[in-house]
């Protein structure tokens, strides 16, 4: 029989990668000739990471369980076989695998998916979405704060090249397709609709969501600024409270032109590179949100009482001290209590 042809889509992050990922699992049973390759959720990258990383005991997900060099490789063992019995019965002419942990994955880890893959396919055609590199070091900005104090002026590099390599090596150039996240490049401004034409699938009948999971609001990040200047490190509860800043309205978090001038650190050679490689050009206009923009870290301190007011009215009367003693750090920690 004619071995089926796998796409395998890589992210990269805020990208609209759970949209796409959402759709695809909630109509995994109507897709014609399509198969989404899953276990119990949409998104396959923590399958993906029990499978393939070969620190997966320094992540996140299980550096707190600290489990031994044997429970590690049990752990994986049991991920490939899943994997393995996923892939050996796919019917359909064309399998998708969707997983943004993979675009973080080494040359080496990288090459090792490739390998295991492979005897499956005939070919395999990698997809990922990349933002314009201010866009990103916002985003990124936002999610290295959600884990700990990131100082506003630390310099940032996006390896956007050099992890394109990387997969460009391992499953070919002519096997890479990177495309520009801009909703102005897409059908009716949704990157599912892009996604699901490059699979030869009609559009949504209605619109994704594409935009609800870009980031927190500049109020919502000024108040988890100033939670994080007491609160460093990760915290039990951090989840919760970030979860709770989402619900606070306000105008996007951008960072002033001047100030991503001085920290980003990714060279101009960098990134001619990779948009030789990507074959579009990463230019933005980088000074449109300036007036709104924030450039010093007392902008970031600078929380408008509308976003004071909102505190006051989430938390509970036992938190009220916090409030009336101005304790602005207790009153964002005391979200998570609610």
């Amino acid at each position: 029989m004619t071995k089926p042809a796998l796409c395998l889509h890589v992210g990269q992050h805020k990208t609209g990668s759970s949209a796409i990922q959402n759709y695809l699992f909630q109509h995994r049973d109507a897709l014609h000739n399509v198969q989404y390759l899953c276990r119990d959720r949409p998104n396959a990258s923590l399958w993906m990471l029990q499978a393939f990383k070969q620190d997966l005991g320094a992540l996140p997900t299980y550096r707190h369980k600290a489990l031994g060099d044997e429970r590690l490789a049990a752990v994986r063992s049991r991920a490939r076989r899943r994997l393995e019995d996923v892939l050996s019965g796919i019917t359909a002419p064309l399998a998708v695998l969707s997983a943004e942990s993979i675009s973080l994955f080494t040359a080496e880890e990288t090459q090792d998916l490739q390998a295991f893959l492979s005897p499956y396919f005939s070919t395999i055609t990698v997809f990922q979405y990349v933002r314009p590199m201010k866009s990103r070091l916002e985003s990124a900005f936002q999610e290295k704060l959600k884990r700990r104090y990131v100082a506003l002026d630390d310099p940032f590099t996006l390896n956007y090249f050099r992890r394109a390599r990387v997969l460009a090596r391992a499953f070919g150039r002519d096997n890479l397709r990177i495309f520009k996240f801009d909703s102005e490049l897409f059908p009716r401004g949704d990157v599912v609709c892009h996604f699901l034409a490059q699979l030869g699938l009609p559009p949504p009948e209605c619109s994704s969501g594409t935009d609800a999971n870009l980031g927190l609001s500049l109020p919502a990040v000024q108040l988890l600024y100033a939670y994080r200047l007491v609160h460093r490190n990760r915290r039990e509860h951090d989840a919760v409270i970030v979860e709770r800043l989402a619900g606070l309205q306000g105008p996007p978090f951008r960072i002033h032109s001047e100030l991503y001038r001085e920290i980003i650190a990714t060279t101009p050679r960098e990134r001619s590179k990779f948009e030789a490689l990507a074959g579009f050009s990463l230019d933005e206009q980088i000074d449109a949100d300036d007036a709104a923009a924030v450039r010093t870290e007392a902008d970031l301190l600078e929380i408008p009482q509308h976003a004071l007011d909102w505190l006051a009215t989430e938390l509970s009367d036992d938190d009220m001290d916090a409030v009336e003693s101005g304790d602005l750090a207790a009153c964002v920690a005391a979200l998570a209590g609610k």
